[in-house]
């Protein structure tokens, strides 16, 4: 019964995420709940759930209240749900297979090419005017044609299950080599996991008893009760804590951003330090650098898309960075992998794995099977075998490379130095690929966009959390699978909805309005002007690669070392220079609390810093609660990068 319990509620906030994220991003316009991997949309129920709701049944009767374990349960489906609205997969999915239709006109070149390449059952028919209407809204009278919707959604829908599959199966595989031998930290599970820590004694949460936890919180709710006076007086002074600051040395050298963002700063907290040093002194090392190569006019071309903003050059040095630690990774798992294997086969000596929520045979049918149906479907729908080749599996180490680095790193915002489709595109060369190929790699960004909803980065932290609580494991892989279900469903109807009822032209919205030209009108510019492979992006690469094996090779000997390879992965990255200055910050205060105090000191402080989390959350629940009363459509966005 109470795991019955805990399934249904947790898929009643999957269709509550659903429902509220995108409410909030397109019709109130105020709380941008989907920044970062842990959503606002998630947390807030959670803190609702873990407060006031446990707290009071636990003071009621205390067998009542959710368990730990059923509250990983709840939690894990409601990370799940995060992948889909708004800015995960169902807004720039419904998008983007519309919007070429759309949008095209005789100056874009988008109807010479895509509307003969595209394959009419990936995309909505506009015959019953179901696109125009999409982004116009509806006329009066006129129903909402959901029939144009229902072939497309059948075969995205099942390219998203396979993804599902692929990833969940995969972090199984992974789980036990990254938790129990790396045993990297996964500082963005640390605020749920000390969250769910209760006390036999106290109706609250164990945290709750330090007064260290209610200082912190008190920090971030005060300061953003206090700036929202100002949405009701424009002339009342405010605390600047979401005002960027910047410092740049020379017109050639790219600009230092600061800005101390509690979000960031609370989960960095539970971040090695030498790993907190390394993302901020490569951030800096990156920014030195392109400043000379702007000095001495060295340029291979203009920066890639959601990767390095600066200089394609340093973005593509990231890029040989993250692919030598992806396979440094694999590397040192062979061990662990070997012994997988031999568990599959049935062979003596096989990996234990009693603690995973499947079989290690279960998980590589499972890879196995999702992995074809990936490179089946991109098949069919026109790309070429060579290119399904390269293009499935770079994509595969990306998922499973920045889901790494946001367990080792904490980085609660994180994009990979490149997307599947610039390492395809660049790689391969433009040139060498049919018009189809080119449409299917670009169509990637309708799943994997800018790589902020990762679906093997929310199962590897599922399953970090689903380890630590024995009960939560049994049937795990079917409830998220009901998560997913639910939030697919609730959340296409829903953002449908909105668009018919709204006009999607009115949501000022990235992936309604500008995000079209970041892909089509970029992919159309390629198709006038063919490209070969870009060598000189290549060298960068191996020239990062190269640096990064180093730098790890002089970590594995020397134990002096202080400066861990990861920041050669991500030094250069967009997101990574919104988030370096707390980085900084954190790792001065870390190192100043160790240093004093020694580990004991460190661990009482986590209270301190889980409360800034909790505190900043629940002020942006209030002002979200203000926007949607007084400031309906206006709301005020104070949760950005």
């Amino acid at each position: 019964m109470r795991r019955f319990r805990a399934i249904l509620v947790g898929a009643a906030l999957a269709a509550l995420i659903n429902v509220w994220e995108p409410f909030g991003y397109y019709v109130s316009r105020g709380l941008w709940m989907r920044f970062g991997y842990i959503s606002v949309a998630v947390l807030l129920p959670f803190l609702l759930l873990v407060f006031p709701v446990n707290v009071s049944l636990r003071a009621i009767r205390r067998h009542l209240a959710f368990e730990p374990w059923e509250l990983v349960i709840v939690f894990s489906m409601g990370m799940v749900a995060a992948i889909f609205p708004s800015l995960g997969i169902i807004g720039f999915l419904l998008s983007y297979i519309s919007a070429p239709f759309y949008y095209a006109s005789p100056e874009n070149f988008w109807a010479e090419w895509m509307s003969r390449t595209m394959p009419r059952w990936l995309a909505p028919s506009d015959t019953g005017h179901a696109v125009e209407w999409l982004f116009n809204g509806l006329p009066r009278a006129e129903a909402i044609p959901w029939e144009a919707w229902v072939m497309p959604l059948f075969w995205w829908s099942l390219l998203i299950a396979a993804l599902f599959l692929c990833s969940f199966c995969a972090m199984v595989i992974l789980r036990r080599q990254w938790v129990d031998h790396e045993r990297l930290t996964f500082p963005l599970a640390e605020l749920p996991m000390l969250l769910m820590d209760e006390r036999r004694d106290s109706p609250w949460p164990a945290i709750a008893h330090q007064p260290l936890f209610w200082i912190g919180a008190a920090i971030p709710f005060s300061v953003i009760c206090w700036n929202m006076i100002a949405y009701f007086d424009w002339d009342f002074p405010t605390i600047p804590f979401q005002t960027w600051a910047y410092v740049q040395f020379s017109p050639k050298f790219p600009a230092i951003l600061c800005k101390a963002n509690f979000f960031v700063m609370g989960f960095a907290y539970f971040t090695p330090l030498n790993i907190l040093f390394s993302v901020w002194f490569f951030r800096l090392l990156f920014l030195f650098e392109a400043g000379i190569f702007n000095t001495v006019g060295l340029d291979i071309g203009p920066p890639d898309n959601w990767g390095c903003p600066f200089s394609a050059a340093c973005g593509w040095q990231n890029w040989g960075g993250f692919l030598a630690l992806v396979l440094l990774g694999f590397w040192m798992a062979r061990g662990h992998l070997a012994g997988v294997v031999r568990r599959v086969l049935g062979l003596q000596g096989g990996a234990d794995d009693t603690r995973e929520v499947v079989s290690y045979r279960t998980a590589a049918l499972g890879l196995l099977v999702g992995g074809s149906v990936v490179f089946a479907w991109y098949t069919r729908a026109g790309m070429s075998a060579g290119v399904a080749l390269f293009f499935v599996p770079i994509g595969f180490i990306i998922y499973v490379g920045v889901t790494r680095l946001v367990a080792q790193t904490g980085l609660i915002y994180l994009w990979s130095p490149i997307t599947p489709q610039e390492a395809t595109f660049y790689t391969l060369g433009y040139d060498k690929m049919s018009s189809a190929d080119r449409l299917m790699v670009g169509l990637g960004y309708c799943v994997n966009c800018n790589n902020e909803r990762l679906i093997p980065y929310t199962a590897a932290h599922n399953l970090r959390m689903a380890g630590a609580e024995a009960r939560a494991r049994r049937g795990f892989l079917l409830m998220m699978a009901l998560a997913a279900v639910v939030s697919l469903a609730v959340g296409v109807a829903y953002t449908l909805y909105l668009c018919y009822t709204r006009g999607a032209h009115n949501f000022d919205a990235f992936e309604w309005s500008r995000g079209h030209e970041w892909i089509f009108g970029y992919l159309a510019k390629k198709e006038l002007n063919p490209m070969p492979t870009d060598w000189n992006r290549l060298l960068f690469m191996g020239i990062g690669a190269a640096t990064t094996g180093a730098v790890a090779a002089l970590q594995y000997r020397y134990a002096w070392w202080p400066i861990h390879p990861v920041g050669m992965a991500i030094g250069a990255g967009e997101t990574t220079g919104y988030a370096a200055f707390s980085i900084f910050l954190t790792w001065v205060i870390k190192t100043l609390i160790i240093k004093l105090g020694g580990i004991q000191a460190y661990r009482r402080w986590r209270a301190f810093f889980v409360g800034i989390m909790v505190g900043y959350v629940a002020g942006l629940g209030v002002s979200f609660l203000v926007d949607c009363i007084w400031f309906p459509g206006d709301g005020h966005k104070i949760h950005v990068w």
